[in-house]
């Protein structure tokens, strides 16, 4: 897992290491060495990058062809629906990552257990106490980002901080996930995602879609 650190790029080195490693043929299988490796991008819905859907859409497809130059350079091709497979984008909809995952008193919760737990708070000042819910409500309403709240408090909250705090009420989520009146946040298929793809990859012996041509010494 890489820390992107911000939504005002994209990966395209990590796109190029992570492109498939041709192997050895069998028959007319090209397999590929030590298993393929997924790009999965988890990010806001923001920015120049990922802001809109056209933008989305532009910036996974040049991704995609960076892992087809490195394939084709080693004499092997990759069809679309591998390229789909291997690079994928998943943002939160229309809310950042906190808002679209968590409610507002989850996230009460969760930033005020942080500020308790930090000397830099403002222990003396208990007025973001009382008014925390109502700014959560407020950027929510206006699809802002969270720091935003924190800007209204005027308190220091870590992001990390705050999304570590948020961890055990992710896995309890992902604990009732069958419950039918239970809240089934965005990234949950992020998790459910990256588990299939792991099972799909961890059996070995996977070869490419796009049969091996045959060579001149094959031929009859």
């Amino acid at each position: 897992m890489i820390n992107q650190r911000t939504s005002s790029d994209r990966p395209s080195q990590l796109a190029r290491y992570v492109a498939p490693r041709l192997g050895r043929t069998l028959g007319q299988s090209q397999l590929v060495e030590a298993g393929p490796t997924a790009l999965i991008v988890a990010m806001d819905a923001e920015g120049p990058i990922w802001g809109t859907q056209n933008a989305r859409d532009r910036h996974v497809r040049e991704l995609r062809e960076l892992l087809r130059q490195e394939v084709a350079a080693q004499g092997g091709s990759l069809t679309d629906g591998e390229l789909e497979i291997l690079v994928q984008l998943h943002t939160w909809g229309e809310h950042k990552y906190e808002l679209a995952n968590f409610a507002d008193e989850e996230l009460e919760t969760a930033i005020t257990r942080v500020l308790r737990a930090s000397p830099a708070t403002e222990h003396a000042d208990t007025n973001w106490a009382s008014r925390l819910r109502s700014d959560i409500a407020y950027v929510r309403e206006r699809k802002l980002d969270i720091s935003v709240v924190f800007d209204r408090i005027q308190q220091q909250v870590s992001k990390v901080d705050l999304a570590e705090s948020l961890v055990p009420v992710l896995l309890a989520k992902l604990e009732h996930d069958d419950t039918v009146s239970h809240a089934h946040p965005p990234v949950l298929d992020l998790v459910y995602n990256v588990v299939s793809l792991v099972n799909r990859f961890s059996g070995g012996g996977f070869a490419l879609e796009t049969p091996v041509a045959p060579s001149a010494t094959d031929l009859p």
